[in-house]
């Protein structure tokens, strides 16, 4: 249970009262609620964050944010907490000396609404903001930028290839590259123990492998723009 200061008709004011985890997850999300209705995009109806309402009103901050090349990333990047209070003002940043003193309560509304907010940017997805972005002839990225010597989570639009390569490609070929690694490691550990099944377990990791591949190039054939040269 949490003690936290809240005014009690019964008692003098000021008085700390106990609440109920089950009580103290009400009055989180009633602040958050109340937050987002401030703004305009809380759904009373049915008790929810009016989502489409929510990319708009995010969009327009984003696609603002656009370096042109690396030596812009750091300056033009959205940061979280930038972007948080740009939907949601007085919203300090996570960790902040601001967020810090603030009572429980209180941080976890600032946290529920920064990650309701920050989990729409979603840039592998085919709708939401990277949809939206996509329209416009540029690519949705979430990575982050170095903040006073700290990595900051941020968010940006591009069309260089050079950003895109480092901070959109980079994370899915890490990916990648840790799951085959992942893959190889605990096939390896039962050739180890059952070494007499060694030849079927090593053409079975080739054989997925080399699908993997051909899926990959399938996809990119597939997507690949008609240059209406044959090409």
């Amino acid at each position: 249970m949490s003690a936290v200061a809240k005014q009690d008709p019964a008692t003098e004011p000021d008085t700390e009262v106990t609440m109920t985890p089950e009580e103290e997850a009400a009055e989180v999300a009633s602040r958050v609620a109340e937050k987002f209705s401030d703004v305009d995009l809380w759904d009373d109806n049915d008790w929810r964050l009016d989502r489409p309402s929510l990319h708009i009103a995010m969009h327009a901050k984003i696609r603002k944010a656009r370096p042109k090349d690396k030596s812009e990333r750091t300056t033009h990047a959205l940061t979280r907490g930038s972007l948080v209070r740009s939907i949601v003002p007085d919203t300090p940043s996570v960790g902040s000396d601001e967020f810090n003193a603030l009572d429980d309560i209180d941080q976890q509304v600032v946290r529920e609404v920064t990650s309701r907010i920050w989990r729409e940017v979603k840039p592998y997805q085919h709708s939401g903001l990277a949809a939206m972005a996509r329209a416009e002839g540029v690519i949705l990225v979430k990575t982050e930028i170095s903040v006073d010597e700290e990595p900051v989570p941020a968010v940006y639009v591009t069309d260089d290839v050079d950003l895109l390569k480092q901070d959109y490609r980079g994370p899915l070929r890490d990916g990648v590259r840790k799951a085959t690694s992942k893959y190889a490691e605990s096939m390896a550990e039962v050739i180890r123990v059952l070494p007499e099944h060694s030849d079927t377990f090593k053409k079975d990791v080739t054989k997925d492998l080399k699908a993997a591949g051909d899926l990959a190039k399938s996809v990119l054939a597939i997507e690949a723009p008609d240059n209406g040269d044959g090409s």
